[in-house]
């Protein structure tokens, strides 16, 4: 019984980690990063910008090599503003495009 209140656990703070991410993916910023030349996407190719926690920052970063080692068409900046600062972009205040 003890086991199966640990995995709860365990994937609830797995499924907050996850939320927190695509959060971060979807909050349009402009942000430092993997960029093609002159800040252009290649047609087809797929842009993610996000901003905010410092200490997930390292985390994101590792997470987004990863994924864009399998994806080479998806290019993801992340800017490293705190999270205050992400919530405020991600509520819609400073939102620039990314192209």
């Amino acid at each position: 019984m003890r086991t199966k209140t640990v995995h709860s656990m365990i994937v609830s703070l797995m499924t907050t980690v996850m939320i927190g991410l695509l959060c971060a993916l979807l909050t349009g910023c402009s942000s430092s990063g993997r960029r093609t030349p002159e800040n252009k996407v290649p047609v087809g190719a797929v842009a993610l910008a996000g901003a905010g926690s410092t200490f997930d920052s390292i985390l994101f970063k590792s997470w987004f090599t990863s994924f864009q080692h399998e994806n080479p068409n998806t290019y993801i900046t992340y800017d490293v503003v705190g999270s205050g600062e992400g919530v405020r972009r991600f509520i819609g205040k400073n939102v620039k495009d990314v192209t």
